[in-house]
Formats: structure tokens, sequence, C-alpha cells
């Protein structure tokens, strides 16, 4: 009997260890899937974070031929159709929604917070019928300067675990400090113009972009922004 019941528990042991493998193993997108962009929530103190890091993932993310990214234009006409009002963060629970709704296959979610030695970046990628995390990335910054740069390093390695080959990686990933801009007050103010024209129109956020371009004269973003709104 004893052995018996010895076997039986080696049977159930077995088909746990066997399920939550099978829970936690990697799984990656395809070319055709679609991916969600949810906010990163700022749990640092810092106000300039306040939504702005999600540009930059956005920015991040775009540059691969891999990712197939739900435009906002979609999301906004997804939350419309929720009931959700205009500019209701994406958090985890809004992007499951509206990921669904959008017939998407993942979203992505995470969090900056503030640690004794600087900033850590969280990022957690979810498939949108089973809620199951399908890829994290995470990355620290000794400054705030830096959270830009640190937050690039972070979506290469979620990139590489939603399935994008290493070659790709190497080839479509200029910096994101680069790419945007280091400093945190410029990404705020380039945020809030790009706010400015889905709530208000073409030239509202000209003081937005002028104001960017002052604290960064080399965003490109910014000034290519301010160009399209006159």
């Amino acid at each position: 009997m004893q052995k018996r019941i010895l076997g039986v528990s080696a049977i159930v042991a077995a088909l746990l260890c066997a399920v939550y493998w099978w829970w936690q193993r990697p799984a990656k997108l395809s070319e055709s899937d679609s991916l969600l962009v949810g906010e990163l929530a700022n749990e640092s103190g810092e106000k300039d974070f306040d939504g702005s890091l999600r540009e930059a993932l956005r920015v991040a993310l775009l540059q691969s031929p891999y990712l197939n990214l739900l435009s906002d234009e979609k999301i906004r006409a997804t939350m419309r159709v929720l009931g959700r009002p205009e500019g209701t963060p994406i958090d985890a629970t809004v992007a499951s929604g509206i990921c669904q709704k959008a017939g998407a296959q993942a979203y992505l979610t995470g969090q900056i917070s503030r640690t004794s030695n600087g900033y850590q970046i969280e990022l957690n990628a979810y498939g949108c019928h089973d809620g199951r995390r399908m890829a994290s990335a995470e990355a620290a910054a000794p400054r705030a300067d830096l959270a830009v740069q640190h937050l690039g390093e972070a979506v290469r390695k979620l990139r590489e675990k939603l399935g994008e080959d290493a070659a790709s990686i190497k080839k479509y990933d200029v910096p994101l400090e680069r790419a945007t801009t280091p400093i945190p007050a410029a990404l705020k103010a380039y945020t809030d113009a790009r706010k400015a024209i889905q709530e208000k129109g073409d030239l509202e956020p000209v003081p937005f972009y002028k104001q960017a371009i002052e604290l960064d004269s080399r965003f490109a973003m910014a000034h290519s922004g301010l160009a399209v709104s006159y």
C-alpha cells in the first residue's frame, strides 16, 4: 500500500511539474501577431516620467521589423467602444480588455520605481486570452537621465524573448537615447505635445515641441513634430 501511495504521489508531482513548466515556458509572437503597448506605471516620484516612458517604449519597439504594434488610433477607437474615457491610463486591466476586443495577441505593461541605487525598470508581456506572462525584462538606471538608455536595453532583451533573432535586433536598434532624448523633461514635453494633437489639434502642441527643443536641441522627433504642426 505504501509503495502504491508513493507511486501515485510521484505521478501527481510529475503532472504538477509538467503543468508548471507549460505555464512558465517562454511564448513567442509571430510576425502577424499584434502587440498592444500599455503604460509604464510611474512609481519613481519623478513627474517627468508620467506617461512619457510609454512614448519612448513605442519608439524602441517600432524599430523592430518583427513586432506588429497596435496603433494608437486603434487603441483609442477600441477604448471608445468599451466606454473608456479619453486619456484613461492603459494599465494591465485596461490593456487586457482592449487587447481582447481589438483582436491583438499580447499586451505589454511595466513600471519604473525608485530604489536605493537609482531606478528600476520592469517590462512584462502577457497573452491577451489567457493572461499568462509571455516574457519579461528588467534594467537598472543609476540616474534619471539614464532611464531612457536603460529602458532601451530592457526592450532589446524583451524583443529577443518574444522571438526576434539576434541579427535583426542588432541591425534595427538605434540607441533609444539617440532615437528620442536622454532628458526626461524634454521627453515629457514631447509626450504632452503628442497628447495635445490627439485632444485639441495641430497647433496646440507647438509650445510643448518648442519646450522639448529648448531642453534638448538635438531632439529630432521634436523638431519633426514642430515642422508638421506648422
